[in-house]
């Protein structure tokens, strides 16, 4: 198994889902990059658990499958944060603008089922 090392965010996520699940993993091979864990996979004999996000950036990779994790279900918060004295910039605004839209929330949607379908 290759995970992230423990000073990742997205590894903290994994080390709970673990623990809900009563398991213990001991990782052949850690990483300090999310974009590592294909070319790690894909040169060794290897697996990863990695955010479905991620899977539309591997699929020009070869024998790859992706498999969705079931259980447990997990779910982390995303937060944009800007701060509040500061005059916003053009690009700032448009963000703001891009994150209240529907295609935003479309892409949510599609990088979400990306994980569940493949």
């Amino acid at each position: 198994l290759c995970l992230l090392t423990h000073d990742m965010h997205n590894r903290s996520v994994m080390d709970a889902a673990f623990l809900s699940a009563g398991v213990h993993v001991t990782p052949a091979m850690e990483v300090n990059a999310s974009a590592s864990m294909p070319l790690c996979v894909q040169e060794g004999d290897l697996c990863a658990v990695m955010p479905s996000a991620l899977l539309g950036g591997i699929a020009h990779l070869s024998n790859f499958e992706a498999l969705p994790l079931i259980e447990p279900d997990l779910s982390t918060p995303v937060g944009f944060m800007t701060h509040a004295t500061a005059r916003p910039s053009r690009a700032l605004d448009a963000a703001i603008a891009w994150l209240g839209s529907p295609a935003w929330r479309t892409k949510v949607l599609q990088l979400s089922a990306a994980g569940q379908s493949s």
